[in-house]
């Protein structure tokens, strides 16, 4: 997994929240809403909240080292959802 990356949220009706990393955020976003992906598949819609600005991951890095690896801060990305800044 090498490349351009972003981190994104998802919001449903219910206010539960979904966080993933894609590279193509608006084809996941699709995939979650027409339940090709299994945990969001039975709780959507979903809306897309928020999305990082692009991270370029070394062919080291993962989806499940990612978040500590960038330093992505989960209480920014929940001001940032919750307040839009």
């Amino acid at each position: 997994m090498s490349g351009v990356y972003r981190v994104y949220v998802l919001r449903n009706l219910d206010a539960k929240f979904y966080i993933g990393l894609a590279a193509d955020v608006d084809r996941r976003f699709e995939q979650h809403n027409s339940g090709r992906s299994q945990w969001t598949r039975a709780r959507g819609p979903w809306t897309c909240v928020w999305q990082s600005d692009e991270l370029s991951l070394s062919p080291r890095e993962n989806s499940k080292t990612v978040l500590s690896d960038k330093k992505v801060d989960m209480a920014s990305i929940a001001l940032l959802v919750f307040h839009g800044r």
